[in-house]
């Protein structure tokens, strides 16, 4: 099991804020006007950068960063990837994405490519606020993956009817 680390609001900012201009500075780029960096209630998306046309307006996080649902490895990928969704755009590439120019920038900073954040480490925590928050869990019957479900959809309404992917079974729901 990884070990889980914890921050208050203010420190995390601070984080994010160190990350922001050490790879801002690599790039060549402006600290005088950091966007503001919020910490919200999302529990499926671990963060974001949020611009309208040309104007940067925000960096936001899920409070999940913050109460130890990952290991400090998994927190500094999760920054550094929307950290570089902010670079790209203030070096005058907007509405970018995951495209060829946000991975180069990933890979020349060290950060995964594939957006999911999947070479980060989840602690348990994450597991038990995702069961407690979300509306439907759905099970499979062979291998045990949880489905967390925050709407209804045909797999909450008819589990049955469903065969998981990676093992071909079907499926219960929980809750």
């Amino acid at each position: 099991m990884t070990k889980s680390i914890k921050f208050t609001e203010t420190d995390f900012k601070n984080r994010v804020r160190m990350c922001i201009e050490i790879h801002f500075k690599e790039e060549g780029l402006s600290t005088n006007n950091i966007i503001p960096i919020t910490v919200s209630k999302m529990t499926k998306t671990m963060g974001y950068f949020q611009s309208r046309g040309k104007t940067p307006l925000k960096l936001n996080f899920s409070h999940m960063l913050l109460n130890g649902a990952y290991d400090l490895d998994g927190v500094d990928e999760i920054v550094l990837h929307e950290v570089i969704h902010y670079m790209v755009h203030m070096n005058g590439y907007y509405n970018q994405g995951h495209n060829h120019r946000f991975k180069a920038m990933c890979h020349k900073h060290g950060c995964s490519l594939d957006g999911t954040h999947s070479n980060t480490q989840r602690t348990a925590i994450y597991d038990d606020v995702l069961a407690r928050e979300s509306k439907y869990i759905i099970k499979c019957d062979t291998c045990g993956k949880l489905f967390y479900k925050d709407r209804i959809c045909g797999l909450v309404k008819n589990p049955k009817g469903y065969k998981h992917d990676s093992c071909g079974y079907g499926m219960t729901r929980i809750k």
